[in-house]
């Protein structure tokens, strides 16, 4: 029997960039995202440093790290003010399945709700079906809308 260990979530630090930059890689590489290491690099640390545009954590199981999670700060009209979006989850291949992913998304509820959040949001890609069951599962709906990006810079 598998012995379940303990899920850590602990606030990262600027001396942590490299670890998160690392699975940040994975996953854009598993999301086919152009991944620049500078770009994210400067990126974390500007999150890290400065609380007003959300946070970052390193989840952990025993003594491993296991992922991360950031979720921005963000403001809408239309969901009543401030809102939380989880950015980034990222669950490392040998923990998934074991409901790290379901206590990340408990973890950030609470965290949110403790902020003082409205909504709390998420973007999943379209071919990630099983993020997409674990997200439903946990309260989350879709709406009949697509995200568009332009980059400015």
């Amino acid at each position: 029997m598998e012995t379940e260990h303990k899920t850590e979530f602990t606030k990262a630090f600027p001396a942590d960039i490299p670890l998160i930059s690392k699975m940040i890689e994975k996953l854009y590489n598993g999301e086919n995202t152009a991944f620049d290491e500078t770009k994210v690099n400067s990126a974390l640390l500007e999150l890290i440093e400065d609380e007003s545009y959300g946070a970052c954590w390193i989840l952990t199981s025993g003594a491993d790290c296991a992922g991360y999670m950031i979720i921005g700060s963000a403001f809408s009209v239309e969901f009543g003010g401030r809102t939380a979006f989880i950015d980034e989850l990222y669950i490392s291949e040998n923990y998934r399945g074991k409901g790290l992913g379901r206590k990340a998304l408990e973890f950030a509820e609470n965290y949110a709700g403790e902020k003082g959040y409205t909504y709390l949001r998420l973007e999943v890609e379209l071919s990630n079906t099983t993020a997409q069951k674990i997200y439903r599962a946990n309260g989350f709906k879709e709406h009949e809308r697509y995200i568009m990006t332009k980059k400015l810079k």
